[in-house]
């Protein structure tokens, strides 16, 4: 089982990094923000290595540094 860690992320991206993680998560905005600026943090436990990876490229592409552990 893998874990998905929001690590950093691109100043200029981080508007679109909220708005992943509070998809991803259910999260309110302001709550999704606090939890950005909270990295390097735990995203998802226990996730089968597909759908940690998905996630990972996901974020990636919006400019996010994410680590699977």
């Amino acid at each position: 089982m893998f874990n998905v860690k929001l690590q950093s992320f691109e100043a200029a991206a981080k508007p679109k990094i909220i708005k992943e993680v509070k998809s991803l998560l259910g999260l309110s905005l302001v709550d999704s923000k606090k939890f950005v600026e909270s990295a390097p943090k735990i995203l998802k436990e226990g996730l089968v290595k597909d759908d940690a990876e998905k996630i990972k490229k996901t974020l990636e592409a919006l400019g996010a540094k994410v680590d699977l552990e």
